[in-house]
């Protein structure tokens, strides 16, 4: 049993060792070492050495499923091999803004957390994103269970073609670490709330696309440190409370994370209430873009924040609610144009100095309060033509803010001063300006340990209480007795007032007890008075609790109102009660002096001459008041006939000179003399007289004056006109009358050209003579000149003789020649070219008329036709304009017809312009190529053939068929261009070697298999590099069946044992 047992096993081993040795092998070169080529990594799994030809080569085995796992993300190993988990979407869907937005969601686990799910929340698709209108609504959160999406989506990404994200889209998110914009991100908006409570994100870095960051979008991320954008300059807007509460932040847009580096992107045009507020951490200083108009609790603690500058051209308005509490700013330049500084503005900054400027209308409460009075002002200033109109409760209050500057002197047109606004600042001195209406309660409280400058403050001010505790000794000045009574002074520290009466206390360096003198319009201040009615002697310090008046004199004066003369200004006390007016000292000529008023016309309050001088105001002229003097004035005739009634005048009022009634023969009445015999006229008749005696019921006689009658002298100088074809005449002024004669003859109206007689008449008046005079020749009536001109003229050579014409110029209106010209041209040649003379003569046009004469001219020339030139070609001649006669067909170079020539001058031909050759066909191994160029002027083509470039050999043989064990294979010369074959050898078959040659000789220039046949491979090392791998089976076979051999023995030796 146990033979047939090894009988049946030997056989076995037999059949397979014989199985093996049938397998092809191959005859390899045995070397001491052997080399193999270095593989192919290009493609994994490649056969080739490493540099191969032509693309790679994959087994199967290495192209299928495997290759790709392992391409795949793999778990971290285990103890036994596992296949590698795909992650797969959790859940998904779409959340598009609307059916236009293509926009989906994915949740896909992570393992971002080893000990239990976690999730990559994934928006793509394009467009916007939906708004949720309350937070943990969007579907993400609703898939996960029990709220789970605020502790298992840990990261969010973001596609690129995602242009918005919603509102309220991933609030409570709070386990995500890391949102990512996908790399050419087009996100325009994040919408208000997208972010809130992300409470493990630390950085987030925006897409250059980004223009708009919503309400509340990062409220409350807690542990972000770095906000960062790819382009910061295309930001626009950020919304209320986008960055509030986020106390990690420290760098936002600040990518150099320097404490000097501007952290409001530059184009920036809003930034919403609260927008950073309580980012203690945050560092950088804030330039607030020109375009902002309100800032609202926007930077509230920033504590980190120590420079805030406003951007050139700002349209800040409104500064308010917290907009800088607590941050490190020590100074700032507000910008012109801000109308308001809201309340809390720069609570608890440490601003070392603050100018308000003119355009800010009201400062809100606590707008500057120092909570912690670490430091205090060293200027406060209110630009000049401030507008402020209102200074709200505790704005520089409680912690000495004011020490260091001493005083402050509030702008005019202020009006409200709220309670407590300057309480315990630690000034020491302030001035209220005139246009205040209301002062809170405690406004100066624990202050003003100088004095408190109410003394513009009007009457009808709501000042109740706003002294009240005042630090003891402060001196209040006070306008009236009535303002001091408004105070309702509450406190027992005894302050000083100061009735100004009326007076204005200038803002000055006020000083402990001493008193400051006031101004007055008009008055001169007299000194400080415990007395209102200023008995005793003025006072020089003041005592606590006490009230002081202010005296003050006054100046009366006087005006002549007409009169002449001068008086001082009389002096008068304010009040007093004893002294009289001045006496009058002014004179006025024709005037009595009545009394005085206070308008120069009268109409004023009048005042007599022992009037009490107190009863006249201050500042008060007094015009004296005149009553004019009466007067008559009578006349007289001299040596006239007739009588005339005297008039009554009264002193500056004119009246007038009726006409006078007396006669005298052969003279005229000339006027009126005030000489008893003067011949000079001083008044004519409806004069208006005036003042011609000062005296007080007075006379003043009139003289008549009487001259004796004019001869007249006109102008009678001979008159020459020129004939027009109307009626002219001798033209005299003054009413005279002109007749004439022609040889004796009366001409009633002269027209006709030649000389006439004139008379010139004018009967007498009552202050002229009769006029009579002639003049021989006195007008003159010259003929007009009529010009006849022979017209000019032109004709071909060979054309008959034109009929020649003429032109009359100067006859009046429709007159014509009494006889017409002769026209003649005595040389003319019609076939003779030049020009001729046209003569003209032997007119007549009467005696009104004149003839002058113009000759013509007649020209004989060709009928020239212009005959264009011909520009020449590359390959013809041209040639040059000319012009030619159509009459004779002669030819001109010129277009007179000057210059003859037989024939136009010959422009040359230009030849080709050729350009570059190039390449119409390319040649190779056998065949020629082309080439041509091209005229660039006539575009004519030229071309000729390139030799061919002949065969490119390999220098080694290339195998074109592998040689096996039974075929032979081949090898031949290739070209290199175009693969022609040469020199083909055959390869004889590996098995059928002739005794003595050694396979690799049979093989040296057989590539790997695979290889380029147009790149033989070398062999490496001894061993053929045939591609053919039986060698191995060779080995294998021959260890089996020494192995068989060796179990045959055994097994025969067994046997014999038995």
């Amino acid at each position: 049993m146990k033979q047939a047992k090894r009988s049946r096993l030997l056989a076995m081993l037999l059949a397979v060792a014989m199985l093996l040795s049938m397998l092809p092998t191959v005859a390899f070169a045995e070397e001491a070492e052997s080399t193999l080529a270095e593989q192919c990594t290009v493609t994994e799994g490649c056969m080739l050495e490493t540099g191969h030809e032509g693309g790679c080569v994959i087994t199967e085995s290495e192209t299928g499923s495997d290759a790709e796992s392992a391409a795949e993300p793999t778990a971290e190993p285990s103890a036994e091999p596992a296949e590698t988990p795909t992650a797969e979407p959790a859940t998904s869907g779409t959340c598009g803004a609307t059916e236009n937005d293509n926009v989906s969601w994915a949740l896909t686990e992570n393992n971002d957390v080893s000990d239990s799910l976690a999730y990559t929340l994934t928006i793509s698709g394009s467009g916007a994103m939906a708004d949720y209108s309350e937070a943990g609504t969007a579907p993400w959160c609703t898939t996960l269970p029990n709220e789970a999406y605020k502790t298992q989506i840990t990261k969010i990404e973001i596609g690129k073609d995602i242009t918005v994200v919603g509102a309220n889209t991933f609030v409570w998110c709070e386990a995500v670490k890391t949102v990512t914009f996908e790399y050419g991100s087009q996100l325009g908006q994040i919408k208000m709330q997208s972010f809130h409570t992300l409470k493990s994100l630390t950085s987030i870095e925006f897409p250059a696309s980004l223009t708009e960051i919503g309400a509340g979008a990062f409220f409350n991320c807690a542990k972000l440190e770095t906000v960062t954008f790819q382009q910061p300059e295309n930001l626009l807007s950020i919304g209320s409370a986008a960055f509030g509460g986020c106390t990690s932040l420290v760098y936002f847009n600040n990518p150099t994370k320097s404490t000097s580096s501007e952290i409001i992107p530059v184009a920036v045009k809003e930034i919403g209430s609260g927008a950073f507020q309580r980012c203690g951490a945050m560092v950088g200083q804030v330039t607030i873009p020109a375009e902002i108009e309100t800032l609202n609790a926007s930077f509230w603690n920033c504590s980190r924040i120590s420079k805030v500058t406003f951007e050139s051209g700002s349209n800040l308005k409104t500064i308010t609610n917290n907009a800088f509490t607590n941050c490190s700013i020590t100074e700032v330049t507000l910008p012109e144009g801000l109308k308001e500084i809201g309340p809390n503005a720069f609570y608890d900054v440490p601003l070392t100095s603050i100018q308000i400027p003119a355009s800010v209308t009201s400062i809100g409460d606590n707008a500057f309060l120092q909570r912690t009075g670490n430091h205090a002002f060293e200027s406060v200033v209110f630009a000049e033509g401030s507008a402020l109109k209102s200074i709200g409760s505790n704005v520089f209050g409680r912690t000495g803010a004011l020490a260091n500057i001493k005083s402050v002197a509030l702008p005019e047109g202020l009006e409200t001063i709220s309670t407590t606004a300057f309480q315990q600042s630690g000034i020491e001195y302030i001035t209220v300006p005139s246009t205040v209406t209301s002062i809170g309660q405690d406004a100066f409280l624990h202050s003003c340990k100088y004095a408190i400058n109410l003394s513009a403050v009007s009457e009808t001010a709501s000042i109740a209480g706003c002294t009240s505790n005042v630090t003891r000794g402060c001196m209040l000045y006070l306008p009236s007795e009535t303002v001091k009574k408004n105070l309702y002074y509450n406190g027992s520290y005894d302050p000083v007032y100061l009735i100004t009466n009326g007076g204005i206390v200038p803002h000055t360096k006020f000083k402990e007890k001493t008193l400051v003198d006031p101004v007055r319009e008009g008055y001169t201040f007299a000194g400080w008075y415990e007395s209102s009615t200023f008995t005793g002697d003025a006072v020089s310090s003041a005592e606590n609790g006490k009230t002081y008046y202010a005296k003050w004199n006054y100046k009366i004066t006087f005006d002549s109102n007409g009169g002449s003369g001068t008086m001082s200004a009389q002096q008068v006390t304010e009040g007093g009660n004893t002294t009289s007016l001045s006496e009058n000292t002014f004179t006025r000529a024709g005037y009595n002096f009545l009394n005085w008023n206070t308008a120069a016309d009268g109409s004023g309050v009048t005042y007599e001459s022992d009037a009490v001088a107190s009863t006249v105001p201050n500042g008060t002229t007094l015009y004296a008041q005149w009553k004019p003097n009466t007067y008559t004035i009578s006349f007289n005739a001299k040596d006239g006939n007739g009588t005339m009634g005297s008039i009554t005048a009264t002193y500056d009022k004119p009246v007038t000179l009726a006409s006078c009634t007396f006669t005298k023969a052969d003279y005229n009445f000339a006027g009126w003399t005030t000489e008893k015999n003067g011949a000079t006229v001083h008044y004519t008749d409806g004069d208006q007289l005036k003042n011609l005696t000062a005296e007080n019921n007075g006379t003043v006689t009139l003289y008549a004056v009487w001259t004796t009658k004019e001869v007249l002298a006109p102008d009678v100088s001979v008159q020459t006109k020129t004939y027009n074809g109307q009626t002219q005449g001798f033209t005299v002024d003054g009413g005279f009358t002109v007749t004439y004669e022609q040889n004796g003859n009366t001409v009633e109206a002269p027209v006709n050209a030649g000389s006439y007689d004139v008379t010139v008449t004018k009967e007498a008046t009552d202050s002229t003579a009769t006029y009579h005079h002639k003049i021989y020749g006195g007008l003159v009536i010259q003929p007009v000149t009529v010009t006849i001109t022979a017209e000019d003229q032109k004709i071909c050579v060979g054309s008959a003789l034109p009929t020649f014409t003429y032109t009359v110029s100067g006859l009046v209106d429709r007159e014509s020649l009494s006889t017409e010209p002769a026209v003649a041209c005595a040389d003319a040649d019609a076939n003779t070219a030049g020009s001729y003379t046209i003569t003209v003569s032997d007119a007549a046009a009467g005696d009104n008329y004149t003839i002058t004469y113009k000759a013509g001219t007649l020209v004989v020339q060709h009928t020239l036709e212009v005959v264009e030139g011909k520009e020449s070609t590359c390959t013809e001649a041209g040639y040059e304009g000319h012009w030619k006669c159509s009459v004779c067909s002669k030819l001109f170079s010129d277009e007179n017809g000057i210059t003859e020539i037989e024939k136009p001058a010959e422009i040359a031909a230009k030849g080709h312009t050729w350009g570059e050759w190039k390449a119409l066909t390319s040649p190779n191994c056998t065949d020629k190529g082309s080439q041509k160029r091209t005229c660039s002027v006539c575009n004519v083509v030229e071309t000729k053939d390139v030799d061919p470039n002949g065969h490119d050999w390999n220098e080694k043989y290339t195998v074109d068929k592998q040689p096996t064990t039974t075929e032979d294979g081949s090898k031949s010369i290739h070209c290199m261009v175009c693969n022609a074959v040469k020199d083909s050898t055959v390869i004889p078959a590996i098995g059928s070697q002739p005794a003595g040659v050694k396979p690799e000789d049979a093989l040296v220039e057989i590539p790997m298999l695979g290889g380029n046949t147009g790149n033989p491979s070398k062999p490496s090392g001894g061993s053929p590099q045939t591609g053919d791998n039986s060698h191995m089976t060779l080995w294998i076979s021959l260890l089996a069946v020494s192995l068989v051999g060796f179990l045959a023995t055994l097994l025969a030796m067994k046997k014999k044992d038995y």
